[in-house]
């Protein structure tokens, strides 16, 4: 057996000036947003905007992306904000072997990022989150 939790990534879309989250203000509605493979041109039906949880907390209404990538190489997808803004993001799968009887390969993720507009990584207690991204519109 081979089988793990998918890989996550976090998007969070804040006003910029008052840094205001986007997705809780009614500004985006979830309805709105459309995430697409953009080598197949496919839609993404694995993500969803975190609304359960702690109000406050730094998931609490953001964008989360399940990755299920058993492909190396390359992975992008466009995510439509509404009206707003388009952007890709954009993270690379590569094979490892594990050593394990139990789940001889793993399929790490790395180098998540937004390809075509300036974001930042999520910090908290003085580390950054790789896969927790911010991007103001």
């Amino acid at each position: 057996m081979n089988e793990s939790p998918p890989a996550t990534a976090y998007l969070k879309v804040l006003a910029k000036g008052t840094g205001e989250n986007l997705l809780t203000n009614g500004s985006i509605k979830e309805s709105d947003i459309v995430v697409v493979e953009k080598t197949t041109n496919t839609a993404h039906k694995n993500w969803k905007v975190v609304k359960s949880g702690v109000v406050g907390s730094s998931y609490y209404g953001t964008i989360q992306l399940m990755l299920f990538d058993t492909k190396e190489g390359q992975h992008d997808y466009l995510i439509q904000l509404s009206n707003l803004q388009r952007t890709t993001i954009q993270y690379t799968v590569t094979r490892r072997e594990t050593g394990s009887p139990c789940k001889p390969v793993a399929f790490p993720i790395s180098n998540i990022k937004l390809t075509d507009h300036p974001f930042s990584y999520m910090t908290e207690q003085g580390k950054e989150l790789l896969n927790f991204l911010i991007i103001e519109l």
